[in-house]
């Protein structure tokens, strides 16, 4: 076949040369055939416009050529049947036209469907239409595989369908489609099904309703199988729960170990009653090296408090092993809270060699002339009396492992009533709100020692606990650090 170009230009120069042999030979009669057959020639390759184009001129070369001799009523037949053929042609190349627009049409069609089939083959899925109105669902070969159906073996009732469907998941599923429907929104199920071998499988539907009107008239769209991925999401699930149930119990293991590690005090005298609050990090979920510990010797209260560096099972036992240290020295009659810092400087040493581990300690004596305490890289006792609440202005010798003596003791008078205050760092290096960098700090503390002592002038068991939850508040979570709270104050105001 000629492009349409090419035909447009020859039946044009076909007619040219009818023309040019017209008049060149002087000719009485053409022969019709070689005018008709132009605009036939163009129609079988061109577009209707240049049929129609050529068609005129086959007109014109017609009436030109029985004009050159004047009208003659025998004329007129052959212009009919050149007109006729001019017009047939312009009728074939428009059909031809509309018939290569089907066909590429068609094709694209086609090619879209087996885009589509291959998709649906590559994704596993299946095809759904369901028509409200009769109740009829119309499935693809695909989705009755899904199901463990062989071709044509689905009926295509509702009953089929839903009896299949795991029970428990038929009021969602039968919801979802309710509710497409209804407001012609967009459809989107999970759900089991039960195959005829006694297979479950996870099947997830998408679909659109479609229909005029407010309501639509049925469903349409597509299904997937997604049991290998909802079984891995099972198992995940599954495993992350065993996860969390064991860093639970290893948690819970490290909190119970520790607090066995620390003593619960027990003065026979009653003039100085004590509290206690231990809370271990949240966020490392291991042993800290927190310890404290408080004893009698005599009618001297001795007391300590400390901080190992780290979050381990070595901290831990360092720490016991300070305090172990600190109580043998107390009780060996001697009120020189300075030496006892001396004293374990040079138990850790012995301890270990780890130029990287350390240890912060606040130790004192309350007796009948005052208070006396020392410290070594901790921070220090907030003492409350008839004088006010404020931290003691103890100077702290470096932390033990990191200097060397000899710690510098404080000695202050001490008034009835009285309340001194020790704490770790964890209470103070927490954050002062949520996402903020600035810490909770000493002032803070001091501030709400002073709002819980304002009535009463001390502390209740109670008051601790509340504490360490504004600490948590403050942080916006989970404290890093462990927390341990030592409150001694004047017993005979009970």
């Amino acid at each position: 076949m000629l492009p349409r170009g090419l035909a447009f230009c020859v039946g044009i120069a076909l007619l040219g040369v009818i023309a040019g042999v017209r008049f060149a030979t002087e000719a009485d009669v053409v022969p019709v055939a070689a005018v008709v057959i132009a605009p036939l020639l163009v129609a079988a390759a061109s577009k209707p416009l240049p049929t129609a184009a050529v068609g005129l001129a086959a007109i014109l070369v017609g009436v030109g050529l029985d004009l050159d001799d004047g009208w003659e009523a025998s004329s007129l037949p052959r212009l009919v049947v050149i007109g006729a053929a001019a017009a047939l042609g312009v009728i074939v190349a428009s059909e031809r036209e509309r018939r290569d627009t089907e066909l590429v049409r068609r094709r694209e069609d086609s090619a879209v469907v087996r885009r589509l089939e291959l998709a649906l083959d590559a994704g596993a899925m299946g095809t759904w239409s369901y028509d409200a109105t009769s109740g009829r669902t119309v499935w693809d070969e695909r989705l009755e595989a899904l199901h463990g159906l062989r071709p044509g073996e689905y009926d295509g009732t509702f009953e089929s369908w839903i009896e299949r469907v795991v029970p428990e998941d038929r009021p969602a599923l039968l919801a979802a489609s309710d509710r497409a429907l209804e407001t012609r929104g967009h459809y989107e199920a999970v759900y089991r099904i039960m195959c005829p071998d006694g297979a479950m499988r996870w099947l997830e539907a998408r679909g659109e309703p479609f229909g005029h009107g407010r309501r639509a008239t049925g469903t349409a769209g597509v299904v997937v199988d997604v049991t290998r991925q909802a079984v891995a999401a099972a198992e995940l699930e599954k495993a992350r729960e065993d996860a969390r149930r064991s860093l639970a119990e290893r948690n819970q293991l490290g909190v119970s170990l520790q607090e066995s590690l620390l003593p619960a005090p027990r003065l026979e005298c009653g003039r100085v009653s004590v509290l206690t609050h231990y809370q271990a990090g949240e966020r490392f979920l291991l042993l800290g090296g927190d310890f404290f510990d408080v004893v009698q010797a005599g009618d001297s209260v001795r007391f300590v408090i400390g901080d190992v560096s780290g979050h381990s099972a070595y901290a831990a036992a360092l720490g016991t092993a300070l305090r172990a240290g600190w109580r043998a020295m107390a009780l060996r009659g001697d009120d020189e809270p300075a030496r006892w810092v001396d004293d374990l400087q040079a138990l850790l040493e012995s301890e270990t060699d780890d130029p990287e581990c350390f240890a912060t300690i606040c130790t004192g004596a309350l007796t009948a002339g005052g208070l006396c305490v020392a410290a070594a890289g901790h921070p220090a006792p907030i003492l409350l009396d008839d004088e006010g609440l404020r931290p003691l202005p103890l100077t702290a010798s470096p932390p033990l492992g990191l200097g060397v003596g000899p710690a510098v003791q404080l000695a202050v008078p001490l008034r009835t009533p009285f309340v001194v205050f020790l704490y770790t760092d964890g209470v103070v290096e927490g954050r002062s709100a949520p996402a903020s960098a600035e810490r909770f700090g000493e002032e803070r503390l001091v501030h709400w020692l002073d709002e819980h002592t304002a009535e009463g002038g001390f502390l209740e068991a109670d008051d601790l606990p509340a504490l360490v939850a504004e600490l948590r508040e403050a942080n916006g979570g989970p404290l890093s650090d462990d927390v341990t709270i030592l409150v001694l104050q004047d017993g005979g105001r009970r």
